[in-house]
């Protein structure tokens, strides 16, 4: 079983797959075209709740796709973070920041316990060679767990978790940035984007631009657009259908389809006059 074997079923429903099994092709292309594509989308937005958890990790809100969250008030991070410093350096500093921050309004039940090898108990006081040192801050019912582990070469890695509300976020935010003043870690620097070049743009090309894509103006669903974008080139029916993997006889009903819908002047026939005018247009 191939992959785009798998593909279909994963993506088709019942209508898709007893389609392609009566043998109607029109009808299995248009809904897995359809499929596809809001697959597609699903995938985007997975990714983007993804990259912006990342991102928040050091501290990163404003989002050039703004902010992007899967729904859910609960989470369950887990990421690691490398520090300067030693594991026992890095309980003995958490211990006392949890202290401070419990002068803050929002985290005055704010408890901590810090754990050492080989006990449950939470430590009266830390060796400056213990490893590992494992840290737990208790708000309500969110649960922030670190485990702080001595890098072989040099340093310490922490093996975060947030387990609760997304509210974790603003606790962890403080930690990191306390971190950062202490000069264990630096924010890695993004890139500046230089701003574009603006130009005064001639009336003539843009008019002729703005007809060469007046496929664009039509909803961005399956093959559409790609189809159009093939048709206002001069390609024949048959030669789409190889560039959008559909049938000839596919393509053809694609078109009339959109005709219907959105006119001659968007989907222009072949031997009239509008379809000749438009080219001259965008020539």
């Amino acid at each position: 079983m191939g992959p785009p074997h798998l593909l279909r079923e994963e993506v088709l429903g019942l209508r898709g797959r007893l389609a392609d099994l009566l043998g109607q092709e029109d009808v299995f292309q248009a809904i897995l075209s359809q499929a596809l594509y809001e697959k597609r989308l699903q995938r985007q937005q997975e990714f983007k709740v993804w990259l912006s958890s990342r991102l928040q990790i050091f501290g990163y809100h404003d989002l050039p796709f703004g902010p992007v969250a899967d729904g859910s008030k609960k989470i369950d991070e887990r990421f690691d973070f490398p520090i300067k410093g030693t594991p026992a350096q890095f309980g003995v500093m958490l211990r006392q920041f949890a202290l401070n921050l419990r002068a803050q309004s929002q985290y005055q039940q704010l408890a901590s316990q810090i754990l050492l090898p080989g006990s449950r108990k939470d430590a009266g006081s830390i060796s400056a060679d213990a490893n590992p040192v494992e840290v737990k801050l208790m708000l309500a019912r969110n649960l922030l767990t670190i485990h702080a582990h001595a890098l072989p070469s040099d340093g310490t890695l922490l093996r975060v978790r947030l387990h609760g509300e997304r509210t974790l976020w603003s606790l962890w935010d403080a930690i990191r940035d306390e971190l950062e003043k202490l000069g264990w870690f630096s924010l890695p620097e993004l890139p500046e984007i230089p701003a574009p070049v603006e130009t005064k743009p001639e009336s003539q090309p843009q008019a002729a631009s703005t007809a060469a894509e007046i496929w664009l103006s039509i909803p961005d669903i399956g093959a559409n657009r790609e189809i159009l974008r093939h048709w206002h080139k001069g390609l024949t029916c048959d030669q789409i259908a190889v560039r959008v993997s559909l049938s000839p006889k596919t393509v053809l009903n694609r078109v009339n389809q959109l005709r219907k819908e959105h006119g001659a002047e968007v989907v222009p026939y072949r031997k009239s006059g509008v379809f000749q005018n438009f080219r001259k247009k965008s020539s």
